[in-house]
């Protein structure tokens, strides 16, 4: 029995081992060269993704080794290459956002919480761009860069009083930078200074430790700070196999996932602070025998976004306005609510409200515009009503996905089975009952929560 134990995570182990050998090698130029799309992300304007690709470059693959290649501002992108572009991807990303033409405006090739899509996307544009073929795509965040100056030490930036490494370089990418430099040619140029340098000391780096670079850059990965996305079928397999590729997992049972993208181009995402509460009564089905296969789910959906933003004291550059159709402070956001539910009803802070609905991912979407001054919060209550599977053993299993954010979101979920029915195991939450499990957590990556349902 102590050995059954022990293999069941060896193998896992190895499996990741053999993997790693397999894919990882090709990956970084082992049998020939690749080249890479570099998106360097800020989440003080929020995207899908992450947020606004502020500075992109290409990452070139050589026997084992990065280096980085062109480096730039989007705005090259958007007046680069070709004039008339084709969007080529999945119809429902076509349906959602091509309305805010991502072919021509490269701030919102996004949108979409599902970064194999993106980056399908962005290989396809970036040749149309100005640029050449790529082999991926490679997204990277403050957090990310923090990760890789852990690896390198601290790398000295012109203009800056500093070093910047591990301790100062969240702060400074996301705050400090706007204050100090007000114009936004100047600061678009340091915040590439930054990403740059921190590339090139990495890409200097020479071989680690391989439980080194895991042990450091496992974490951002599995948070989303640092994303992979190849253009191989089976290298992109892979990637969403180890949870790499940043996708958006299929509905196994129920799921939800909220994304927040920025529209009035200030970087206010850096004070909001969001909220979801989730309450679900479930009332199962009985399958053959006694195990329940499906259930009935009605679910009580509240989103708080907080505005903790200052409408003065800082410069337009952080609190707009952008256009006289913003005032400053204001947080003015396109929110999604991604699940396999429908919408019964919605309010805005306790008034009905009507949200817009699409599909994507396998999933049903809701979006709305929504604006928040400075100081305040606006509540989404929604209902939402369906049937949803249930794993086999009986489990209830509801995922939710995360989009990277600066300010983690603060997550209740509540389990409530109908009378005949009871919780027999539970992960991710705790049980209060006999048919009721909880849940709170600060989330910071994609988690789940699983109750297992018998009759009483």
């Amino acid at each position: 029995d102590e050995l059954r134990r022990a293999l069941v995570p060896a193998g896992a182990d190895l499996s990741t081992a053999a993997g790693l050998a397999t894919y990882l090698p090709p990956m970084l130029g082992a049998d020939g060269p690749r080249r890479y799309f570099l998106a360097v992300q800020n989440p003080d304007e929020s995207r899908g993704t992450g947020g606004l690709i502020g500075n992109w470059g290409t990452l070139d693959a050589r026997q084992g080794r990065l280096h980085l290649g062109s480096f730039g501002r989007l705005e090259q992108l958007d007046s680069g290459g070709d004039p008339t572009r084709t969007l080529v991807a999945p119809a429902s990303y076509v349906a959602r956002y091509g309305r805010f033409e991502p072919a021509l405006d490269w701030q919102n090739v996004n949108m979409s919480p599902d970064f194999p899509t993106v980056g399908s996307v962005i290989a396809n544009l970036f040749p149309q761009s100005g640029g050449t073929p790529v082999d991926g795509v490679v997204s990277i965040d403050p957090d990310g860069l923090r990760a890789l100056l852990t690896l390198t030490g601290p790398v000295t930036v012109t203009g800056w009083p500093v070093p910047i490494g591990a301790a100062n370089v969240v702060p400074v990418t996301l705050h400090d930078a706007y204050l100090r430099y007000t114009d936004e040619a100047a600061r678009a140029q340091f915040l590439g200074d930054i990403a740059h340098a921190a590339f090139g000391a990495f890409s200097q780096l020479g071989s680690a430790a391989p439980a080194q670079l895991v042990g450091v850059l496992g974490p951002v990965i599995s948070d989303g700070d640092v994303q992979i996305y190849s253009t191989r079928p089976g290298e992109e397999a892979y990637l969403e196999a180890v949870g790499a590729a940043g996708a958006l997992p299929p509905v196994r049972s129920a799921s939800l996932a909220l994304t927040t993208q920025n529209v009035a181009a200030n970087k206010i995402d850096y004070y909001l602070h969001r909220r979801i509460d989730y309450q679900v009564t479930l009332t199962p089905f009985r399958g053959v025998g006694k195990e329940a296969t499906a259930a009935q789910s009605d679910v009580k959906l509240t989103v708080a976004l907080h505005n903790s933003a200052p409408d003065r004291g800082l410069p337009p550059a952080i609190i707009g306005p952008y256009d006289s159709q913003f005032q400053p402070g204001e947080e003015s956001t396109f929110a999604s609510i991604y699940s396999p539910l429908g919408v019964e009803s919605a309010t805005l802070d306790g008034a009905p409200c009507a949200l817009s609905s699409g599909t994507e991912m396998g999933r049903q979407v809701y979006s709305a515009f929504l604006d928040v001054a400075s100081g305040r919060t606006a509540t989404l209550g929604v209902a939402l009503s369906g049937q949803v599977r249930l794993v086999a053993g009986g489990w209830y299993e509801l995922d939710l996905p995360h989009q990277p954010v600066v300010n983690p979101d603060q997550v209740t979920v509540g389990v409530h089975l109908a009378p005949g029915w009871r919780v027999t195991a539970v992960r991710g939450g705790r049980q209060v009952g006999a048919g009721e499990v909880v849940a709170s957590f600060s989330q910071v990556s994609d988690r789940s929560v699983w109750v297992r349902v018998a009759p009483a």
